[in-house]
């Protein structure tokens, strides 16, 4: 009988203990599920955050080698871009800087093109860019005498003298383009950012026409374009310096 007793009243004393143990148990397995539950939420938005980083659109303001100008950007991802650009600049060369006073002159130089790049960021702020560029570089001089010339016996109206007409563009219209460069053609979260970019146009051997009126009209021949071009061999790349400003719209 006490030994019966004794067994009970263990049984007693642990029937308590034993419940305890249930409910921890159950406590326990409910905590793990529910930060289970909310790891995969939290990992699902995480992911859901992400995909929407991926794809972003933007415009930037830009001044170059080839002028000021902008472009459109499109982030197909964080690292991956798209630019759609153009740049325009026309400056009018001063007569008194081409040519004496005794020359009448018309003269300029055009720097722009059309664009279409694509950029891929690395680290923190590098990017290489690769792609293909409309070039619209050129120039021109335009001479004709301001006053008669007298030539020994000869006396020659301007009109009788004639104009010469130099006129300077690059080979290849569609050129291709590479370059590197730092910080980031459109933000990642914000919605400013700034880019810095150097690089190479490849346009290959510029191409010069001449044209000449008058007593100058043998200056203007096929012989003599050639012999220029030919000194131009050495200038088939123009470089490309870029600051650029954009603005994250989405």
């Amino acid at each position: 009988m006490f030994y019966n007793d004794l067994i009970n009243k263990q049984f007693d004393m642990k029937r308590p203990i034993f419940f305890f143990l249930i409910l921890l148990q159950l406590f326990v397995l409910k905590s793990i599920t529910a930060q289970e539950i909310l790891y995969s939420d939290t990992t699902y938005m995480e992911s859901y955050d992400g995909e929407n980083q991926r794809v972003g659109f933007g415009i930037g303001f830009k001044a170059s080698t080839f002028g000021p100008g902008g472009e459109i950007i499109v982030a197909i991802t964080p690292a991956v871009h798209v630019r759609l650009g153009g740049s325009y600049f026309k400056y009018s060369i001063p007569e008194s800087f081409s040519f004496s006073n005794d020359i009448n002159s018309d003269n300029y130089l055009i720097l722009g093109g059309v664009s279409l790049l694509g950029n891929y960021h690395f680290g923190r702020v590098f990017f290489v860019s690769a792609g293909a560029i409309y070039n619209m570089i050129e120039g021109e001089i335009d001479g004709a005498p301001a006053n008669s010339f007298t030539i020994g016996a000869i006396n020659a109206t301007p009109d009788q003298v004639g104009t010469l007409t130099y006129h300077v563009e690059p080979g290849l219209k569609v050129c291709p383009y590479v370059g590197f460069g730092l910080g980031r053609s459109l933000a990642k979260k914000g919605i400013f950012s700034f880019a810095i970019e150097a690089g190479a146009v490849y346009h290959g051997n510029p191409d010069v026409t001449l044209g000449a009126t008058g007593m100058l009209t043998p200056t203007g021949s096929e012989e003599q374009e050639q012999t220029l071009e030919k000194n131009l061999t050495d200038f088939v790349i123009y470089p490309m310096v870029s600051l650029q400003l954009s603005i994250r719209i989405l």
